[in-house]
């Protein structure tokens, strides 16, 4: 009986399927195009209510097939447009083709989610801390050899070049130069272990998807090199399928010579550059890979008969896999080469610097939480030989580290906890041929100071010290272990907190513990146009690198008896949206730094440190270095205000303003600094042509420390025109300081003079 049921039963269901549906199928095809009627790559169209979806290609085309009988709903997003929804009907077992073209530009909302300042995605506007994005179409137009030289134009932030292309560049926030902001890529820190720093030659404008920078003290997430604030770099991932770019560029010199004469012994160079990057990638359902090669150069010719050189190259592999809905992992290597030949330096020589590093980051969403964690090395090697000695000096350093944490969502409060886990080890091998040792301070003397261009020689007064040659060949090692914790909360709709701390044991300074508090409300809100109140507190530590205790280096003496840096800071803004048409975000901050660490050149009279070094040859050596130290206290303030308008669909406003009050202790600063650009398109059929000027400002202010080395104001023109076929190939032209303008970001680094850049971008 049991028996004659069931294939009753089979044999009805077999007749009625074909009524029901359940067996029917269908496929949607079609194109995506923007507002202009151009093709749009990397769209996401999914079918409503489903876990099915796609991606469109280069060419704007997608395919759906599966269950799709019947009236469906496409959810059609991309981070550059408003979020859209079409209706289709798909009758069984047919195939329908649609056009779907974005009416809704949300410019403003280039990336909806911000994860750096709480590592919690959330938006913008309800993150206390001071941030700015830069989305990857803003660095992908313009012509930067590396991401550090866009952020000149920041609110809040300065760069400063030791020289012309390919310098290095260090990055002040509020005012905390060097090594006190912290660099990540994807969520891994960068900087070194031996100096703390960054060579920003290892991050690419090519691989950028978009860069989050985070003003203020991190160290409540982020620990001890996160005083200044966190850049965050994410790089690109792949679309679907096989892809390519290839990027071209030369830049040629087109300023009037500056002779050493007019410029304090120390010409402008002259520029010829070229960059080249190749980038390659393919994803299917579950792995995606990424391949980048690129390859930099630049000579450098100064009224001398001697020149500059320098050669780079950088690789980079990236590889996602999908091992379920619920898991994922990314695998990062990177691989970075620079070499430096400085001819016409006071003393030439020839810098070689080696970067490697490699990540592994897991993610898994489980119930009721998402654990994600990540293991990651750093290996720097950097070498400098004195070109007619053939004396060197040279570093190798690894930093390991591993990162996990733990977000448990509490649903019915509409809150988050984040508890994590962040330790590394840092381990330094460092050989001088030729050192200073064995240093004693003699106290304040009379000494003569010999300029070897001009050949002349004045008597100063300054701080002098006994010193022997010898070679250093030394290892040290530091590590840090630390826990962090962060809840996040909305309290209402409008109200949002994040109250978080964490605590760290260092090898050298023990243990430490940094809170931070934030309160963002939404004061007023009528059809998207939002007014954010935020207030935010924040502390941070700054523990000496392995180089600011132990160096012999004369260009940053080391002194093992330093003590931390610590930072309390105090930030309340505002963030005004105004719909799609912009927005505004003004902030006032007040900083206080205890036992501030600076690398200083000025010493107690104004004109440095010597030390006297009997020499066998030459009778007594006397050469002039930098002493690490502790400052003391040091408290700034100012106000920051960045803004981006959307007066018409085709035209874009950008600016910033910086005010900076330093107080008594100033180290490349000016009190004012703004900046504005002005961006416009026009659309030729599926072609583009475009346009952009920008006017950077950086008012009076001081290269060293206590007002003692003034420049003058200064301001930079630079100009762009670009021409986009079909969204498939780009041709531009890039004018950098269009007006010739003569200035220098340090005493004696003058900066290029106008350049032309010519760039050529194709994909396939």
């Amino acid at each position: 009986m049991m028996k004659k049921l069931f294939w009753i039963v089979l044999s009805c269901t077999f007749i009625f399927l074909p009524n029901s549906g359940l067996f029917a199928s269908g496929t949607i095809t079609g194109k995506v195009l923007d507002i202009d009627g151009n093709v749009l790559s990397g769209v996401n169209i999914r079918i409503k209510g489903t876990d099915l979806g796609t991606v469109s290609r280069t060419d704007g085309k997608f395919f759906l097939s599966g269950s799709l009988s019947g009236t469906q709903t496409l959810i059609i997003s991309h981070i550059l447009f408003i979020t859209e929804e079409v209706s289709v009907n798909v009758k069984d077992d047919s195939t329908i083709d649609i056009i779907i073209k974005f009416t809704q530009e949300r410019s403003f909302y280039l990336s909806e989610v911000v994860v750096t300042a709480t590592k919690f995605n959330t938006e913008p506007e309800k993150v206390p801390q001071t941030i700015t994005l830069i989305p990857g179409e803003e660095v992908e137009k313009g012509h930067f050899y590396n991401v550090g030289e866009m952020l000149d134009y920041v609110p809040g932030v300065r760069i400063v070049r030791s020289g012309t292309v390919g310098a290095s560049i260090g990055v002040s926030i509020r005012s905390l130069y060097g090594s006190k902001s912290l660099i990540l890529i994807d969520g891994k820190p960068l900087n070194d272990a031996w100096e703390g720093g960054v060579n920003w030659n290892t991050v690419p404008t090519a691989m950028v998807e978009r860069i989050e920078v985070v003003r203020g003290p991190s160290s409540a997430l982020y620990g001890s090199q996160a005083t200044g604030g966190v850049i965050n770099v994410f790089t690109k991932s792949p679309l679907p399928g096989f892809h390519g770019w290839v990027s071209a560029g030369y830049e040629m010199n087109g300023s009037r010579k500056i002779s050493d004469a007019d410029a304090d012994g120390y010409g402008r160079a002259g520029i010829n550059a070229s960059n080249f990057q190749l980038n390659g990638s393919y994803k299917s359902d579950n792995t995606s890979h990424l391949v980048s090669f690129g390859l930099r150069n630049s000579d450098q010719s100064f009224p001398s008969p001697y020149k500059n050189k320098w050669n780079n190259y950088d690789i980079k592999y990236k590889l996602n896999h999908l091992f379920s809905e619920k898991m994922t992992s990314n695998l990062n290597i990177d691989i970075h080469n620079d070499n430096w030949r400085n001819e016409a330096e006071d003393i030439p020589a020839e810098d070689n610097n080696n970067f490697f590093a490699a990540d592994f980051f897991t993610k898994y969403q489980g119930k009721p939480g998402i654990f994600s964690g990540r293991i990651y090395m750093n290996y720097t090697n950097n070498t400098n030989k004195v070109i007619s000695t053939d004396l060197k000096t040279g570093s190798k350093s690894y930093r390991l580290g591993l990162i996990t944490d733990y977000t448990l969502p509490f649903t019915a409060r509409n809150a988050s906890l984040k508890l994590g886990l962040d330790s590394y080890l840092d381990y330094a091998d460092v050989n001088y041929e030729k050192a200073v040792v064995d240093m004693t301070y003699l106290g304040v003397s009379t000494i003569n100071i010999y300029d070897k261009k001009t050949g002349q020689i004045d008597q100063e007064q300054a701080d002098t010290f006994s010193g022997t040659y010898g070679s250093n060949a030394q290892e040290y090692n530091l590590n840090n272990a630390a826990l962090f914790a962060q809840y996040n909360q909305n309290i209402t709709n409008r109200l949002n907190i994040v109250i978080g701390g964490r605590f760290d044991i260092h090898s050298e300074f023990g243990s430490i513990f940094n809170p931070k508090a934030g309160i963002t409300f939404e004061v007023f809100d009528i059809h998207n146009f939002t007014t954010n109140l935020k207030l935010n507190y924040g502390a941070g530590f700054r523990a000496p690198t392995m180089r600011a205790l132990f160096s012999k280096s004369l260009g940053g003496y080391g002194d093992p008896n330093l003590s931390p840096e610590k930072t309390n800071n105090f930030d309340i803004g505002i963030f005004e949206r105004f719909g799609n048409f912009g927005f505004l975000e003004l902030t006032y901050f007040k900083m206080d730094v205890e036992d501030l660490l600076i690398n200083d050149k000025q010493g107690s009279t104004g004109e440095g440190y010597w030390v006297f070094i009997p020499d066998n040859q030459s009778g007594i050596d006397t050469l002039s270095f930098r002493q690490r130290k502790n400052l003391g206290d040091y408290s700034p303030s100012g106000w920051e205000l960045g803004f981006k308008i959307k007066p018409h669909r085709q035209i874009t406003l950008t600016g910033a303003y910086s005010y900076l009050d330093p107080g008594d202790f100033t180290f490349q600063t000016s009190k004012n600094r703004y900046n504005i650009s002005i961006n416009a398109y026009q659309p030729a059929g599926k072609n583009k042509f475009e346009a952009e000027i920008l006017y950077n400002y950086t008012g009076d202010g001081y290269y060293f420390d206590f007002k003692r080395n003034p420049f003058d104001s200064y301001a930079v023109t630079d100009g762009r025109i670009a021409f986009d076929f079909q969204n498939l190939f780009r041709i531009s032209l890039h004018g950098k300081n269009l007006t010739d303008k003569k200035y220098r970001l340090s005493y004696n680094a003058w900066q290029p003079g106008r350049t032309f850049v010519i760039r050529i971008d194709t994909r396939f």
